[in-house]
């Protein structure tokens, strides 16, 4: 009933959700367990006559609780952390074919759609890629639906071999409607701050890309923000080295 009151009145969006609803089935799931052995040993307690009335002010202060210390803690309890995950796939075609369509990417068709876990959670899917010119300071911008985009500078490059991006977010400019507040990349708990390309040669027809991003997260609970933001983060890398290697058969 919470999930949907919450989701009814936009207090908290699906992706958010579909994220902390693991936990909170678990939580859930203690909770009844320990409802559950309460309610035992006041049933036994009434047998044997011991049972007692219970404090009704007591009972409301428990209940009260998290919503009070929830309050008081605000966002002092964020934490902020870096992360780097890499993510590779061999390439059947030789660097300077990988290379072309890595600097070439343009507008994206919906069938080299290959980011299912993000998708079904509901992220924008990313429409075209733009880049203005290939040196040190050039400019490239990554364009999803509903007007969600990202800016990126090129910090580094090696033709045929590395291409580094630093990626730079203004949350302000990112469309409400877009993302949940909790996970508004650029914003003040989750933001990614550099995309590194590196191509290494296997044969005269083989290649490896490896795509490494770093993002910070920055909650009361990174231990398990982190599993969730590794799985999306894997999610969306797969895409764009698969996006490259689709690229390179047709």
């Amino acid at each position: 009933s919470i999930l949907v009151v919450t989701m009814l009145f936009q207090i908290e969006g699906i992706i958010c959700w579909i994220m902390i609803y693991p936990l909170f089935s678990i939580l859930a799931g203690i909770g009844g367990i320990i409802a559950f052995l309460v309610r035992k040993k006041r049933v036994t307690d009434m047998d044997n006559n011991n049972w007692k009335k219970p404090n009704s002010l007591n009972i409301s202060v428990i209940l009260i609780l998290p919503a009070f210390i929830g309050v008081i803690e605000g966002e002092r309890t964020l934490s902020g952390k870096e992360f780097n995950i890499s993510k590779s796939v061999i390439i059947p075609a030789s660097t300077k074919v990988v290379w072309y369509h890595l600097t070439n990417i343009n507008e994206i068709k919906t069938t080299e759609n290959y980011s299912p876990l993000s998708n079904m959670m509901g992220f924008p899917r990313h429409l075209c890629t733009t880049l203005d010119t290939l040196s040190v300071g050039g400019n490239r911008k990554a364009i999803y639906e509903n007007g969600l985009y990202f800016e990126e500078t090129i910090s580094d490059y090696e033709i045929g071999k590395l291409l580094v991006l630093d990626i730079n977010i203004d949350p302000n400019k990112i469309p409400k409607n877009v993302m949940d507040e909790h996970i508004v990349i650029g914003g003040k708990h989750v933001n990614i701050l550099q995309d590194i390309y590196t191509i290494k040669k296997i044969s005269e027809n083989s290649c490896k890309l490896t795509l490494t991003s770093r993002f910070t997260i920055n909650t009361p609970f990174n231990w398990y923000a982190s599993i969730w933001s590794k799985y999306l983060m894997a999610d969306i890398l797969h895409g764009q080295l698969n996006l490259i290697k689709g690229r390179t058969k047709s």
